[in-house]
């Protein structure tokens, strides 16, 4: 039998993902592989492990969904106990992250002791941990870490901003609450990095909008600034702050990417909000994502200045 793309094999019409030895117990020949990879009806996702063209599009558009399906890829090549974890997980369930591995990358935790695969894999980060059943839970069909586990993972992993940013994107979203992530944190007390994780778990806040919202609160944090009220609603005015001291009446909006991006509309909408919050006794202080990470310490001086002029002139 000739492969074609009009004529394939009633064995790739359907969403399956299977190994080469596998593919052959379905009956293909390595002639007709070789034709349906060139075709495009079989598709690599990993050395050895094909999928039909089918369970591949299920994941297009799908950020999450197309994660999950690399996953399972990659634990179909682990030993059974392996768990999808950290940064993926956080993608699987749709967490924003500050920082992570490529697209790509898939991390999986297996518990100690496992033994180790010989080959090297640049598409695989590996960690051993503990892995309870109650921090794990399928998801698109592969098993994963929960969002608690997930949080605290990335937070023992990596920095306290990175934590925090997905941290507050998980609460945000109602994927956990604190008092899963400290259940989490009992169960991992005394594994590395478990005190900069309590620490993103007493700091995280579901009221930030957005990853550079999230990172600013740790600016301002780590700068002595004294927390403000977020998203806080302008009594007398139709407008919400990103960031509001309310005893001075200085309000701090970070502008992401995008936010105005030359539309003269919107600038013109800016001026217009910021001139009407003035007039209510709000001095504004804008600053950007660059300007936050290349200059943190210019943007607290700025709203430190701000705040000054406000006590200044109210006498105090």
């Amino acid at each position: 039998m000739i492969v074609t793309r009009r004529n394939p094999p009633d064995a790739v019409r359907q969403n399956v993902l299977r190994s080469i030895a596998r593919w052959r117990e379905a009956g293909l020949t390595d002639a007709q592989i070789r034709a349906l990879i060139r075709s495009g009806d079989l598709i690599r996702m990993r050395r050895g492990l094909y999928a039909t063209r089918t369970w591949v599009a299920a994941g297009d558009g799908d950020e999450a969904h197309a994660h999950a399906l690399l996953g399972y890829a990659v634990l179909r090549t682990l030993p059974r106990t392996a768990v999808v974890s950290h940064h993926s997980a956080a993608r699987i369930h749709g967490m924003e992250l500050l920082q992570a591995p490529g697209p790509e990358i898939v991390t999986v935790t297996v518990p100690p002791g496992t033994r180790s695969d010989p080959a090297r894999r640049s598409n695989l980060i590996r960690h051993r941990a503990s892995l309870p059943e109650a921090h794990t839970r399928k998801v698109n069909g592969i098993l994963v870490t929960t969002p608690a586990r997930t949080v605290i993972d990335i937070a023992r992993s990596d920095p306290f901003m990175a934590g925090v940013v997905v941290a507050d994107s998980a609460l945000r979203k109602e994927l956990t609450h604190t008092a899963q992530l400290v259940d989490v944190l009992d169960t991992c007390a005394y594994w590395p990095g478990g005190s900069t994780a309590r620490q993103v778990a007493a700091f995280a806040d579901r009221v930030p909008e957005s990853v550079l919202e999230s990172c600013s609160r740790v600016v301002f944090h780590q700068h002595g600034l004294k927390p403000p009220v977020l998203q806080y609603w302008i009594p007398g005015a139709r407008y919400r702050a990103d960031f509001c001291w309310l005893d001075c009446k200085v309000i701090a909006e970070c502008d992401g990417l995008g936010k105005y991006a030359d539309d003269p509309k919107k600038i013109g909408a800016q001026i217009k909000r910021d001139n009407e919050l003035r007039r209510l006794g709000y001095e504004v202080v804008h600053f950007t994502w660059e300007e936050l990470f290349t200059d943190p310490g210019r943007v607290v001086a700025d709203i430190l200045d701000a705040m000054r002029r406000q006590r200044s002139r109210r006498g105090r």
